[in-house]
């Protein structure tokens, strides 16, 4: 099955709407998960990420492990199609995270606010 993903920020260019595939599609599909807080979805409020649990705290080994937990859980159960194969969770600063996901098309780094 090949999976395709339409832009989540509907971003155009000459083609039309930009679209993903394989890797590419799954790396977006958790980009917009990490980019959407759990409750802001009118019409699926339990969707998106609860990183917000851990706003403010001190960055530590246990706080990384938290997140991850946090993740894996949560992240499974919103994007059908993604079966984790490994996380690792780094607290650059108090609000800012480097995240990787190992999953079946490769991996997805990037930073995120929380």
């Amino acid at each position: 099955m090949a999976l395709i993903e339409k832009d989540h920020l509907l971003n155009l260019s000459f083609e039309g709407l930009k679209e993903y595939r394989g890797g590419d599609a799954l790396n977006d599909r958790i980009y917009e998960w990490f980019e959407t807080p759990q409750g802001t979805i009118s019409d699926n409020p339990s969707w998106g990420n609860a990183l917000w649990l851990l706003k403010h705290e001190p960055p530590s080994m246990t706080l990384n492990v938290a997140a991850e937990m946090i993740i894996v859980e949560k992240i499974a159960k919103d994007i059908e199609d993604l079966s984790v194969k490994g996380i690792q969770v780094e607290f650059l600063e108090i609000d800012l995270m480097k995240i990787t996901i190992s999953h079946r098309f490769g991996e997805y780094n990037q930073t995120h606010q929380i």
